[in-house]
């Protein structure tokens, strides 16, 4: 679901994903832990549980794609450089607000 949507270009922060690392998907530390890794260095997405196993832990895979989605509009081509955005449990799109860059 989400590798099919970002590589056909669906989704308005795709250029931001350089990888899906799914290394750990049924490991013992995070079970099913989605990490995708960005084109910044500096930053990476948390995305939680596999789309469909979220259930009752992390928000839904429509959910999380909202946000980035309005995250982008924040920020457009820019990726904020903030250490990890962790979309699992739903972002605080008014905090990242403030560290957008200004036009």
């Amino acid at each position: 679901f989400l590798d099919r949507a970002l590589h056909a270009g669906r989704l308005p922060f795709h250029a931001w994903i350089k990888a899906i690392d799914v290394s750990n998907a049924g490991g013992p530390e995070d079970p099913s832990f989605i990490k995708l890794i960005t084109i910044n260095p500096g930053s990476y997405i948390n995305w939680g549980l596999a789309p469909g196993s979220e259930y009752k832990v992390d928000i839904s895979a429509s959910e999380k794609l909202n946000d980035l989605g309005r995250l982008f509009e924040l920020f457009g081509q820019t990726l904020p450089a903030y250490g990890p955005i962790d979309v699992r449990f739903g972002l605080n799109i008014d905090a990242w607000r403030e560290l957008a860059p200004r036009n």
